[in-house]
């Protein structure tokens, strides 16, 4: 488990937690304007597909019923097996799987129409438009753990919990599609908001401890042993089975689109970071969960001043180290 820190003050406890919501509160109005754009938008064309708005399930996690639709997400799997298939994740540890031959499903990406118009409805509801410095369209299929149901039911976190900017901090929004949902089991859960289980009170004290930045080449991800008797535990079950904090059941053609920052600091050296939007997928009980996920991230001359030491332009169109 990550070391514990000392509590910070009340008054500073009190400042974070007005400036939070001041940030929560102006970022809800920018998603609205940005949903009413895209929706004006898609009304003025009208071959395009409209999807619902989404709504708010707490904070700022947002949700889509219908964001992608059935002949869309045929088409992804029916290019994905025709490029070969699926193969492990190398840290999947076997139930991870992504496509093969991913440059080459990156080059077909890159020329298809459909998938060039579920980018461009990425970009019009979370408001950054397409450009050379962020991560291709990222599909994974997850399959049940070997050990099934024999930890906590199988209600557990089992590939750990993660802040969506681990080690890559210009990320700023993230949508997940469903392509295809399990028989049972595996929840998008964000542990950090809503109800908090008893005993888990010092959780986000104590992955904040575990926040790095430049100097730690933005490590920010953590693991944690479900067999253990602890009461983060606890916690992360009762979340996985809908009773605790927030998570999302997988339903197919539904999206979950929320944020990483909020913009740059006033001195603009460092994002403004969502810090309680740490998140992971729970594991799958039966069936199969296959998602799509746009990693946005901030165009090049938005970013931090320092940002040309960050190795910015090294990007791969594949991301499959990274578990939702």
């Amino acid at each position: 488990m990550p070391q514990k820190k000392r509590s910070p003050s009340q008054p500073q406890e009190a400042t974070g937690q007005h400036q939070r919501s001041m940030l929560l509160m102006a970022t809800a109005v920018v998603v609205v304007l940005v949903a009413i754009a895209a929706r004006n938008q898609f009304d003025d064309e009208k071959d395009i597909f409209v999807p619902a708005d989404f709504t708010a399930v707490e904070e700022h996690v947002l949700t889509s019923p219908n964001f992608i639709q059935k002949h869309e997400i045929e088409h992804v799997l029916r290019l994905i097996s025709e490029n070969g298939g699926w193969e492990a994740s190398r840290t999947g540890n076997g139930d991870w799987l992504v496509p093969k031959n991913q440059k080459k499903l990156a080059s077909k990406f890159n020329q298809d129409p459909i998938i060039r118009d579920i980018e461009l409805r990425v970009a019009n509801y979370t408001g950054i438009q397409p450009h050379p410095h962020e991560d291709m369209l990222n599909v994974a299929r997850i399959l049940p753990r070997k050990e099934g149901g024999k930890i906590r039911g199988g209600y557990y976190f089992p590939h750990g919990l993660h802040h969506e900017t681990d080690t890559r901090p210009h990320r700023s929004k993230t949508i997940i599609m469903y392509l295809k949902q399990p028989t049972s089991g595996g929840r998008t859960a964000f542990p950090l908001l809503g109800k908090r289980t008893r005993g888990a009170e010092d959780l986000e004290q104590d992955l904040q401890s575990q926040f790095s930045y430049h100097e730690n080449h933005y490590s920010r991800h953590v693991s944690f042993d479900p067999t253990l008797d602890h009461p983060y535990n606890t916690h992360f079950e009762k979340t996985c089975r809908g009773q605790s904090a927030v998570s999302i059941e997988p339903k197919a053609g539904t999206a979950v689109m929320f944020h990483s920052s909020f913009g740059l600091n006033p001195k603009g050296d460092e994002y403004l970071y969502n810090l309680p939007a740490w998140h992971c997928g729970c594991n799958v009980l039966e069936g199969e969960k296959i998602i799509m996920t746009k990693f946005k991230e901030v165009p090049m001359n938005k970013r931090p001043r320092r940002s040309a030491n960050m190795n910015d332009g090294q990007y791969i169109p594949w991301v499959d180290d990274v578990h939702e």
